[in-house]
């Protein structure tokens, strides 16, 4: 299609892109229970606000603007579906966005063709169905990128660096790994081109973000130690993994037909002899920098895991834009490095596109799309539970599921009562473990006990600890009933202890 005609119908493509887009993110949102971490979503949004704060501050700043959002929208709904839907809503912006910056930094057909290719992405989709902020990090992730290219085409104008630095401290504010994208921005420009800027704008927005993100940066200082100790450390097999799903899901072709239309973009921007722009940026250096956006942030963490663990797919979520830019770009330059046969875009974009619907096809029938069954195991507690009955949890984490669809299982049938919860005592901590002095605290005067176990696998430490909260339970009560709720998390057990 000639560039003329292509631009005149381009709005009604995007609309196209952006409407299958949504249907894909609102296709079986309400399909999985909410798991720990989107209940913990939930239980901050609903805290009264000097409880919310002291929360964020005790451990919950990461992803603290999202939870500020929530509580608005919270005011639609509180449901799996209502909740997650600002996710979708973020989710779905990143379409138009990512748009918008393809067209400013490549051409039309390359920002439609990366448009369609975050629409269909699993890995987009996933994380825009969960009631977490990494929906909300990639479309920030793209307008930080578009800003920061809008003040290097004119890099005298204040206002595209104070757009920028506010974007940037705004991000940092859903989560730490922006901190990435940033680093991402500067090394694509080089030491040289760093100091070519100008200074007065420069300074501005620098001392702008500073000021900004104080209380974070004190927080990653401060309170942050240990928030990644469950992470695992990375293992071929897990970087394997993580780049099917995080190119769609669909297998090694798909993983490999995205590596090659990287090739190709790096192959055209090092041999197509471009002139600069009177600004200094060019084609070519575009590519540069969304390649190392691309690269650098999952490249830096995957290094930082021989010390330290931190590599996790999700929080790979700021560079997820990047790869839809990347690709689209190749799909674009394919009519110009091969002439012959003609519609040599088509028919790739095509190709992409049918791999990443089978892809989503792949991971909504698969093991890997199902969620934690709490909503089950709570209608297990409530169907048998009595008055004064109490519920102990291994771990801790655990009380804001349960709470979660308690409050439903109440709101939904009249229920006056639920178990009393007797661990964790401050719903606030997550760092609180029982142990068996603790445990024998805890269940002292009560006839039946309802103990909740999840993620009480995996470590020695953890096998340990729950026998001997069971041994003391074993020594009052005698066991009355028990179930198991498989799910992705892992299995949640219930146990009634009832005394004799």
């Amino acid at each position: 299609m000639h560039r003329a005609s292509l631009g005149r119908v381009a709005p009604l493509i995007l609309l196209a892109i952006v409407a299958v887009g949504a249907v894909l993110r609102l296709h079986l949102l309400s399909k999985r229970d909410f798991w720990v971490d989107e209940a913990v979503s939930a239980y901050l949004a609903r805290l009264p606000w000097r409880d919310f704060w002291q929360a964020l501050w005790a451990f919950q700043a990461n992803m603290g603007l999202y939870y500020l959002t929530l509580r608005g929208w919270l005011h639609l709904g509180d449901s799996e579906t209502a909740i997650r839907g600002l996710s979708v809503l973020f989710g779905l912006a990143v379409i138009p966005a990512t748009y918008l910056l393809g067209k400013r930094i490549f051409c039309e057909k390359a920002a439609l063709a990366s448009a369609a290719l975050s629409a269909v992405n699993i890995f987009q989709i996933r994380y825009s169905q969960e009631a977490r902020a990494y929906s909300l990090a990639m479309l920030l992730a793209v307008l930080l990128t578009y800003f920061f290219v809008r003040a290097l085409e004119a890099p005298k104008r204040k206002r595209f660096w104070i757009a920028y630095a506010l974007v940037g401290a705004l991000g940092i504010y859903v989560h730490f790994y922006l901190y990435l994208v940033i680093a991402a921005h500067c090394l694509s420009l080089g030491y040289r081109r760093l100091r070519q800027l100008p200074r007065g704008a420069l300074f501005s927005a620098a001392a702008g973000f500073i000021l900004v993100t104080v209380p974070i940066n004190a927080f990653i200082l401060l309170r942050h130690r240990g928030q990644l100790s469950w992470v695992p450390r990375p293992s071929v097999q897990l970087v394997l993994e993580f780049g099917k799903f995080f190119t769609g899901d669909g297998s090694l072709v798909l993983l490999a037909a995205y590596a090659e239309l990287g090739l190709v973009t790096l192959y055209w921007a090092m041999t197509r002899p471009i002139p600069s722009s009177s600004s200094g940026v060019d084609e070519r250096w575009f590519v540069k920098l969304v390649a190392i956006w691309l690269f650098f942030p999952i490249a830096f963490t995957l290094l930082v895991s021989f010390f330290v663990p931190v590599f996790y797919d999700r929080f790979m979520a700021v560079s997820a834009p990047a790869l839809a830019l990347l690709a689209g770009q190749g799909l674009a330059k394919l009519d110009e490095l091969l002439p012959r046969p003609r519609g040599a875009f088509a028919a790739a974009l095509l190709v992409m596109l049918g791999l990443s619907v089978f892809g989503i096809y792949r991971y909504d029938n698969g093991p890997a799309s199902g969620g934690d069954n709490w909503c089950a195991a709570v209608d297990y507690v409530f169907s048998a539970q009595q008055p004064g009955d109490a519920v102990l949890f291994y771990r801790a984490s655990g009380i804001w599921p349960f709470e979660y669809y308690a409050r439903r299982e109440m709101e939904d049938h009249g229920l006056a009562v639920s178990p009393k919860v007797v661990f964790p005592i401050d719903a606030n901590n997550p760092d609180q473990q029982p142990d068996e002095p603790g445990a024998r605290l805890a269940i002292a005067g009560q006839n039946r006990v309802w103990l909740v176990l999840q993620h009480d696998d995996g470590s020695p430490e953890r096998h340990a600890a729950v026998q001997a909260i069971q041994a003391v339970l074993q020594k009052t009560y005698r066991i009355s009933r028990e179930q198991i709720f498989q799910g992705k998390s892992g299995p949640i057990r219930i146990v009634l202890y009832a005394s004799d």
